[in-house]
């Protein structure tokens, strides 16, 4: 898998297609057993949130990643919805808004090896986690993500007009 892959999360029965799809990914990199476990529960957090929070439309991306001799899986959640209001809390367990246990996000950010939120009240939510399979190398631990872009076609069409540069 080297394309970006974008799964629209809009009712629950998806989260369990997400789960099985990313399991399989996670397997053909080269992930065990273990590995694929926390990527699919990671990708069921996620996709859970989004058929409870995206109002409009939710996204998982999703990304295969290679560094060295390590494969890794990159998911880019991505919702128009209420937003996170206490961000901070909502990264301890505990904390949720619908009721729930509230560990969702706090596991994604413990089995990731990145793990990124930012989320606006009223605009949405963006998290990015993720996971790789084996050793990574002790320079990949220093490395700050310092610019990220996405580029997706709209569905339906077949290429994207959008482009992105930086200086």
């Amino acid at each position: 898998m080297r394309d970006l892959l974008d799964l629209y999360i809009t009712e629950s029965s998806q989260v369990a297609e997400a789960r099985r799809l990313i399991s399989a990914i996670s397997r053909s990199l080269g992930f065990n057993e273990t590995e694929i476990g926390k990527v699919a529960l990671v990708v069921t957090e996620l996709a859970t949130n989004l058929v409870k929070h995206a109002e409009r439309e939710g996204h998982l991306i999703i990304n295969s990643l290679e560094w060295g001799q390590a494969n890794g899986i990159e998911i880019l959640s991505l919702d128009k919805g209420p937003g996170i209001e206490k961000v901070t809390e909502a990264l301890h367990n505990g904390y949720s808004t619908r009721g729930s246990p509230g560990t969702g996000i706090g596991a994604i950010r413990r089995l990731s090896s990145v793990f990124d939120l930012y989320s606006l009240p009223s605009l949405g939510t963006a998290v990015l986690a993720s996971l790789w399979s084996g050793q990574l190398p002790k320079q990949f631990e220093s490395r700050n993500l310092k610019i990220g872009a996405i580029s997706l076609y709209k569905p339906g069409e077949e290429i994207c007009g959008d482009a992105w540069a930086m200086d």
